[in-house]
């Protein structure tokens, strides 16, 4: 699964509801910037570092990717993801 994660540039899980996203916490371990829609479990899990948006509206996820596209990433953020 490790490689899955490694060859992706971002992880979005786009359901409205999750009891525990396990593939959010393992996305999140291996430095990927993480899409989620915006409700307690994904707060929970990501706190700080995610990417929040009320994915039951239409542009929301598009608006989301380019909100990525300009964040500064940290130097650990940045090795995470060349790995």
């Amino acid at each position: 699964v490790g490689a899955y994660y490694s060859a992706a540039d971002i992880f979005a899980l786009c359901s409205l509801e999750e009891g525990l996203a396990r593939a959010l916490v393992e996305a999140a371990s291996h430095g990927l910037p993480c899409i989620v829609h915006d409700y307690a479990v994904t707060r929970y899990v990501l706190q700080d570092s995610g990417f929040y948006a009320d994915l039951t509206q239409p542009q929301a996820f598009c608006d989301t990717l380019k909100r990525i596209e300009t964040t500064e990433w940290t130097k650990e953020q940045k090795l995470a993801q060349s790995k």
